[in-house]
C-alpha cells in the first residue's frame, strides 16, 4: 500500500485494498505540506491501524517508535520489532555505523552494502516482514 499526501488517503487505500496486515515504517514531519500539521500527518497514517483494528488484521509495530507503539495499544494482532529488545519479535543492534551499517539481529548478522545509518528504520521494518513471513535469509541481507 503507498502512502498518503493528505488526511484520509489512507483511510480510502484500505478501502479498496482491504489489508490484513499492516506496517507503518515511521512518522516523521518531512512530508507535512498536505495534512496541515504534524497531529494530521499521525491521524492519517495511523488511519491504516485503525482498520486493521476493526477487522481483527495485524500489525507490525516498531516498539523504538513512541508514537507508533502508543496509537496500536489494545491491537490483539501487533507484532513488535526494535533495538536491542530479544522478547520482541525480530531485534537488532547497530554494531558498525562507519560509514556502512552492520547488523547483529537476534536471529542472524550482516552487513548489508551501501546502507546508511538513517536507513536503520526501514531495514528492520523489512527483516522483521521477511522473519514474519519465513523468508530464508541467506542472499537477500545484501539487498537490504
Amino acid at each position: 500500500m503507498g502512502g498518503a499526501n493528505h488526511p484520509g488517503d489512507i483511510l480510502e487505500l484500505c478501502a479498496i485494498a482491504e489489508p490484513d496486515y499492516g506496517l507503518i515504517t515511521n512518522v516523521g514531519k518531512a512530508h507535512l505540506e498536505g495534512f496541515g500539521s504534524f497531529d494530521n500527518l499521525v491521524k492519517s497514517k495511523c488511519e491504516l491501524y485503525d482498520f486493521i483494528r476493526e477487522h481483527n488484521g495485524k500489525v507490525f509495530v516498531n516498539k523504538d517508535s513512541e508514537i507508533l507503539y502508543k496509537r496500536s495499544e489494545g491491537m490483539g494482532g501487533r507484532i513488535l520489532y526494535g533495538k536491542n529488545d530479544l522478547s520482541l519479535f525480530a531485534s537488532g543492534t547497530i554494531a558498525d555505523a562507519t560509514p556502512f551499517l552492520e547488523f547483529d539481529w537476534n536471529f542472524f548478522s550482516t552487513n548489508p552494502t551501501g546502507l546508511i545509518p538513517a536507513w536503520w528504520v526501514n531495514s528492520i521494518s523489512i527483516t522483521q516482514l521477511l522473519q514474519w513471513l519465513s523468508v530464508n535469509f541467506s542472499g537477500s541481507t545484501q539487498s537490504l
